[in-house]
């Protein structure tokens, strides 16, 4: 029977979450074969797949991230008003930069879909940066 953790976690399941959400970019296949398992390959990818939607893993998932917005004080509002204010001091001079901070808000409210299909439930908002059209997808 595997060792279970303070958090009813096994070794594995602890070690896995700790090493994705450590990453900068999380890869779950990457953190699955990292924190021990044996599984590879699209099996790893799928068993990574099923364990990050396991109720204890996902609860300590999300303890972790309540703990770094504490401690940051950074969280999902933060971050929307900065790039909100990014977009809003360089639409004129530096459209490159807004069309980016628009680009990061849009992916933060899933505007865009994997498979690069936008959702029918979205409008269409054309925004103009010195006579450079730009559309945005909105909900």
């Amino acid at each position: 029977m595997a060792k279970k953790t303070t958090n009813e976690l096994t070794i594995l399941q602890e070690r896995f979450a700790d090493i994705l959400f450590s990453m900068p970019e999380p890869n779950q296949k990457e953190a699955y074969i990292k924190a021990g398992y044996k599984a590879r390959g699209a099996s790893a990818e799928s068993k990574a797949s099923r364990l990050v939607r396991n109720g204890k893993v996902k609860a300590y998932i999300d303890e972790l991230r309540d703990k770094r917005t504490k401690k940051t004080e950074i969280d999902a509002e933060y971050v929307i008003s900065g790039l909100k204010n990014i977009v809003e001091k360089n639409k004129d001079e530096r459209p490159g930069v807004a069309t980016k901070a628009l680009d990061l808000l849009g992916k933060h409210l899933g505007l865009y879909e994997a498979d690069n299909a936008q959702r029918g439930d979205k409008q269409l908002i054309i925004m103009n940066f010195n006579n450079d059209t730009k559309q945005i997808i909105s909900g």
